[in-house]
């Protein structure tokens, strides 16, 4: 008896890798909040200096205007606003990407710190 040849499945070309989207620069001001926050969180003045007035105050801006920047930067996942008083903090990405040897856990600890204050 002759054996019969099976068809060989048909392998999928090679798909392409997802594009990588870069993510959006912060602008000058949302630099200039990122670094006021993580400055206030260095030197524990942040329980004082991270709230939305404190942070509008120190950068000579207008609250509401802050607000449309602190939404672009939720949006690109660089923080969180949380609370009636609108406390600024970076998120545990944010704070891995600012020191590196910082472990998820370590960073994660650090903002339930904060928030606790």
């Amino acid at each position: 008896m002759a054996k019969k040849k099976t068809a060989k499945p048909q392998s999928e070309p090679p798909k392409k890798p997802a594009k990588k989207t870069a993510p959006k620069k912060l602008s000058e001001r949302g630099e200039r909040v990122l670094s006021f926050v993580l400055t206030s969180i260095a030197f524990e003045t942040h329980s004082k200096d991270g709230d939305l007035d404190s942070i509008a105050e120190h950068l000579g801006v207008d609250p509401k205007r802050l607000r449309t920047t602190l939404k672009k930067m939720e949006e690109q996942g660089v923080i969180t606003v949380e609370g009636s008083g609108e406390f600024v903090y970076p998120t545990t990405k944010t704070l891995r990407k600012q020191m590196p040897q910082m472990s998820v856990a370590d960073a994660e600890k650090l903002l339930q710190k904060l928030r606790r204050r």
